[in-house]
C-alpha cells in the first residue's frame, strides 16, 4: 500500500513539473512573437519614415 502512495506522489510530481515546463514553453513563444511583432512594427515605422524622408527631399529638387 505504501509503495503505491510513493509511486502516485511520483507521478504526480512528474506530472506538474512537465505541466510547469509547457506553460513555461508556452510563455517564452509569446514572448518571442511579441518581440519579432514588435520588430516588424518598428521596421515598418523605419520604412514609412525613409520614404516620407525620400519624398520630402525629391520635393527640395
Amino acid at each position: 500500500m505504501r509503495q503505491i502512495l510513493i509511486v502516485t506522489f511520483i507521478v504526480m510530481v512528474v506530472l506538474l513539473m512537465v505541466w510547469v515546463f509547457q506553460q513555461e514553453q508556452h510563455r517564452r513563444q509569446q514572448e518571442m512573437q511579441n518581440i519579432v511583432q514588435e520588430a516588424r512594427d518598428s521596421l515598418h515605422l523605419i520604412e514609412q519614415d525613409r520614404a516620407s524622408h525620400r519624398s520630402s527631399l525629391d520635393d527640395h529638387m
